[in-house]
């Protein structure tokens, strides 16, 4: 498991909260659970409401939308 400090650097370095002051970035690093997904889980699932916040801090997402009438495009995370 990451130390805190490793959290920390890891979300200065590699997220778009780099731009937080020290202190909130403090309080998302020990408010971020760490999990090991295994491969091919949905972590994810369309049509169901968003409940928490997903860093995918290593590894590969791949996104599909199971619906024809929904547009499907954007990068690997279906934006």
């Amino acid at each position: 498991m990451p130390s805190m400090i490793d959290r920390l650097s890891w979300l200065q370095t590699h997220t778009p909260f780099r731009s937080l002051s020290v202190e909130a970035l403090e309080a998302i690093a020990a408010a971020l659970p760490t999990e090991f997904i295994p491969a091919n889980r949905r972590i994810i699932l369309e049509d169901r409401p968003v409940t928490h916040l997903i860093i995918l801090q290593s590894g590969e997402l791949e996104a599909y939308h199971t619906t024809r009438d929904r547009p499907h495009g954007g990068d690997s995370a279906g934006n």
